[in-house]
């Protein structure tokens, strides 16, 4: 998915979108990319997460936050698309977003806080 809203992105870039619906199509394709992107980096520091080194889950605990600052940032372009002319509702979270909104973040926290303890108290 990041790939292909990211080929989304650049060629939409190349267009000629002036008849003021150019800006809110440019921030459904960011808004819809930065999803994937936050989604994308979840999965892969679960499968991290996985390895049972030191180096594996520090990687895991990096993507996690990643993931974390891309569901934000996904957050921020939802609004500017919604608050761009014509003006559309912030419709609910569903489906993939909605899971992933509400695991992001507590599986976020709890990775770190079990590394930091798990590995300071090693040392």
């Amino acid at each position: 998915m990041v790939k292909y809203w990211q080929q989304a992105q650049d060629n939409l870039m190349n267009l000629p979108l002036t008849n003021g619906w150019g800006e809110k199509h440019l921030l459904f394709v960011k808004w819809k990319y930065t999803e994937a992107k936050a989604a994308a980096y979840y999965y892969h520091g679960l499968i991290l997460d996985e390895g049972n080194t030191e180096k594996f889950h520090g990687m895991a605990v990096a993507a996690l936050q990643a993931s974390d600052e891309y569901l934000r940032e996904s957050k921020k372009l939802s609004e500017a698309f919604n608050a761009t002319p014509p003006l559309s509702r912030n419709p609910p979270l569903w489906g993939t977003m909605k899971y992933l909104s509400e695991k992001i973040p507590k599986d976020t926290s709890s990775k770190v806080r079990i590394n930091r303890d798990l590995y300071t108290h090693e040392k």
